[in-house]
């Protein structure tokens, strides 16, 4: 590799951080995440040695080292480098620049992933807003942008906006990147998701299998990413009633996850939810028990006890004790989802909804004994 050689030649220090930078590129874009993230460490020390704290590729720096962070899962480390660089370019060159969103979208994607739902709405409507005033309404940026802001539309249960916002991104990503960039797949698996949460499995599952298909050409089969679309392909598949084939994608994607961002990353743990609840579908409540608590420790360890993911994992893991004829159990555990999603995602989410619904079932049981 050239940046082998780049400190025994003497070559000038700025020069080494962007060769730093492109090697770093290579190796996140292949989640190699470890290497990556060592790269991005020196080149951040150099431009702030060399230019110092407030300058502006020190702030690319800092969103660079922050987004290798973020996909091992560590996001309050994540989330400071972001906002320090938000500050150097709120600074200069202003609130309202391109660059900015950037920062502003990095930051709203650590904000969702550690459950501060109304503050990453916040922030990505912010972006959209600058890329489509800089950028144009049919920028890929843009489309970046409207995409996220779906996402959190989906996250308060408003699909039918959710929907109208991914197509039109989609539409921007398949005429400006082609039908097979590895961009346009994330825009089709998040629409994918949206279809699937509206109980289209037929659109859902052509959508995610069309994603996986791009993943699996242009990143390869052990990519995270592929990793992602194998599980939300099984869900469906889970949905259709197709069990056996589910579970064989589901455990797919949990190798994956495990080789390569680990075995106690919050989403590897979401995979090992997906994969409970179809044992829990084939009947082998001991198997499926096992994956949910295992699912469970890991989320409360690394998102925290009042995460609306790890309201997901209690809930599932409430469904098997219920199974298991543990009403008791099953009901503090429906509780404990119900105030999380309540506090989290508000009183008339769809999941806030479903645990309502659990726990009025669960309730019922025992008054009935």
């Amino acid at each position: 590799m050239a940046i082998e050689h780049a400190v025994p030649v003497e070559v000038e220090p700025l020069a080494t951080a962007h060769l730093l930078d492109s090697a770093a590129d290579y190796l996140h874009g292949r989640a190699r995440y470890a290497e990556a993230r060592s790269l991005r460490e020196r080149a951040l020390s150099i431009r702030e040695a060399r230019l110092g704290p407030d300058h502006l590729d020190t702030a690319d720096s800092l969103n660079n080292l922050a987004a290798v962070l973020h996909d091992q899962g560590d996001l309050d480390d994540a989330r400071r480098l972001h906002e320090r660089a938000l500050e150097i370019r709120e600074t200069s060159p202003g609130p309202d620049d391109a660059g900015t969103a950037t920062s502003l979208t990095y930051l709203a994607r650590v904000l969702r992933d550690q459950g501060d739902l109304d503050d990453a709405r916040r922030l990505h409507e912010r972006a959209l807003e600058i890329r489509e005033t800089c950028l144009g309404p049919d920028h890929p940026e843009t489309a970046d942008s409207m995409s996220a802001v779906a996402a959190a539309l989906a996250d308060r249960g408003d699909l039918a906006g959710a929907r109208r916002l991914q197509e039109r991104a989609l539409q921007i990503c398949e005429a400006r990147w082609g039908p097979d960039h590895p961009e346009t797949a994330v825009i089709l698996h998040n629409l994918a998701h949206i279809r699937h949460e509206q109980g289209d499995l037929d659109h859902a599952r052509t959508l995610f299998k069309r994603a996986l298909n791009i993943c699996e050409a242009r990143l390869g089969p052990d990519h995270p990413q592929t990793a992602h679309n194998l599980t939300d392909l099984a869900n469906v598949l889970a949905d259709q009633g197709d069990l056996a084939n589910a579970r064989d994608l589901h455990e797919r994607a949990l190798t994956i996850f495990e080789t390569r961002v680990g075995a106690d990353h919050p989403d590897t743990a979401y995979i090992i939810t997906d994969l409970g609840n179809v044992l829990r579908a084939q009947g082998d409540l001991t198997g499926a028990r096992d994956l949910h608590e295992r699912a469970l420790q890991t989320h409360e360890a690394r998102l925290g006890p009042d995460h609306p993911t790890t309201a997901h994992s209690l809930h599932n893991l409430a469904l098997v004790l219920c199974d298991e004829g543990d009403l008791a159990g099953a009901r503090r555990l429906h509780e404990r989802a119900l105030r999380i999603r309540e506090a989290c995602m508000g009183a008339d989410h769809p999941d806030t909804a479903r645990s309502r619904r659990e726990l009025a079932g669960v309730v019922a049981r025992l008054e009935s004994r």
